[in-house]
């Protein structure tokens, strides 16, 4: 009885500030506001691809060794729900290219060219037209190329390669590029 529990507000790295037990601190309980574990969650979640045409799109960078960051998530984009359940947009892959540029790519379905029912019908469409567009803008905001494909009849990763090569080998021509490499393996790998 009479026992007394103390608290810190406590501010998290993530801007949060909430009050928290003394003992959670002191056990390590207690390491943020629970921001951590959701982004665990969402790594989680992100590791994993979403559709059949991500896992080909994976498949084609690894191969060709070029550096990407699947599902690329921009906090400043959270505010715009992509669904019901409030998932926020991410674009589907940030891709570095050897040349040292970006290009961020979104793979589209069916989904984002009609309203199709099994996918919300017209009222879902319309909420993914406008967040496409406004991912588009975005993107140019930030001085990226974005790319939004058309895998909707991609069956193939042959299919997949052909639709990546017409799109990426322009960035990642060696003729193209401003800059002299000497190493030749440097050189095989641009193109």
């Amino acid at each position: 009885y009479g026992r007394t529990y103390r608290s810190w507000t406590c501010q998290c790295s993530c801007g949060t500030v909430r009050d928290v037990d003394e003992q959670s601190l002191l056990r390590g309980k207690s390491t943020s506001c629970g921001c951590w574990r959701n982004e665990r969650l969402a790594q989680a979640s992100h590791d994993k691809p979403k559709s059949f045409a991500e896992e080909l799109a994976r498949k084609y960078f690894d191969q060709r060794q070029i550096e990407y960051e699947y599902q690329k998530y921009y906090p400043e984009l959270k505010n715009m729900a992509d669904d019901a359940r409030g998932a926020d947009p991410s674009f589907d892959f940030l891709v570095h290219l050897p040349t040292g540029r970006d290009v961020l790519i979104d793979l589209w379905g069916l989904e984002h060219m009609r309203a199709i029912s099994t996918w919300g019908g017209d009222k879902r469409f319309e909420q993914r037209v406008h967040i496409d567009w406004r991912k588009r803008n975005f993107a140019h905001e930030l001085g990226i190329e974005y790319i939004a494909l058309d895998t909707s009849k991609v069956k193939t990763y042959e299919t997949m390669r052909t639709l990546l090569n017409n799109y990426l080998n322009k960035y990642l021509s060696l003729f193209n590029s401003q800059v002299a490499v000497e190493d030749p393996i440097v050189a095989m790998k641009l193109l």
